[in-house]
């Protein structure tokens, strides 16, 4: 093998990849390893102390340890099982993270409680560097950031509780995975009978260009030829080879 990778698009939260002279099982193990195998930082352990919401203590730890936490720093963590601490649930500042969320609906309002009530107790940067992520979307073409909802408090409602996040990888739990999604595709190869395109008439020709969902064709006006333009977009939907069986 003689393999080679060129990034195409890279952002923060997104990467796109071109991976060429490598067999489909490897590319898909590679997929794998990325949602299977690296390490990020989950809470894993919660402690319920007071809970008079109307969910119970169960779905409340399942809803906050599926909270994704930035985990720039988890090399600098050890897992649990490599660590010198005593007691799994303890906290220990080279294994573990702590957060505390202690909040009471004094008013008749609904209360939207977020990842913004969850207090760090952190004494090392490393801790310190792992929080909850925000999430982002557009509204009136701007890019506005907020906080992940957990629940809703109804009047005189309260919720009080301690959380220990922990290393791990998507393996053990879907929580550890550091995507949502990681997938790949063929890399489509699209070639065009030259001879039938001969036979073809300067409209078929047009119309065999817009019979393409995905503008995958072009039509060049000064040769009055159909070109291969995004080949990379192809579908396989078989729309061409139907216009083509059509028009036969």
């Amino acid at each position: 093998m003689n393999p080679h990778v060129h990034i195409e698009k890279l952002e923060n939260d997104f990467v796109k990849l071109r991976l060429r002279g490598v067999s489909l099982a490897y590319a898909n193990s590679l997929r794998r390893i990325m949602i299977a195998e690296i390490p990020t930082m989950a809470i894993e352990f919660v402690n319920i102390i007071e809970n008079t919401t109307p969910l119970h203590d169960e779905f409340l730890a399942h809803r906050l340890g599926l909270i994704p936490l930035i985990s720039h720093s988890v090399d600098s963590f050890n897992y649990p099982s490599e660590c010198a601490c005593i007691e799994s649930g303890s906290v220990c500042s080279v294994c573990s993270v702590k957060f505390t969320l202690n909040v009471k609906n004094t008013s008749q309002e609904i209360m939207n409680v977020t990842t913004n009530h969850l207090i760090q107790e952190a004494s090392t940067e490393s801790q310190r560097s792992v929080k909850p992520v925000k999430y982002s979307f557009q509204l009136n073409g701007q890019i506005v950031e907020r906080e992940i909802l957990i629940m809703k408090l109804g009047a005189n409602q309260e919720l009080n509780l301690e959380c220990i996040a922990k290393k791990g990888i998507g393996k053990q739990h879907a929580k550890w995975s550091p995507v949502c999604v990681a997938n790949l595709k063929f890399e489509p190869v699209v070639t065009l009978n030259t001879m039938k395109m001969i036979d073809m008439s300067r409209v078929q020709r047009m119309e065999f260009v817009k019979c393409c969902p995905k503008k995958v064709f072009i039509f060049n006006p000064s040769s009055e030829m159909i070109e291969v333009a995004k080949p990379e977009e192809c579908i396989y939907c078989g729309e061409c080879d139907l216009f083509q069986k059509e028009m036969n």
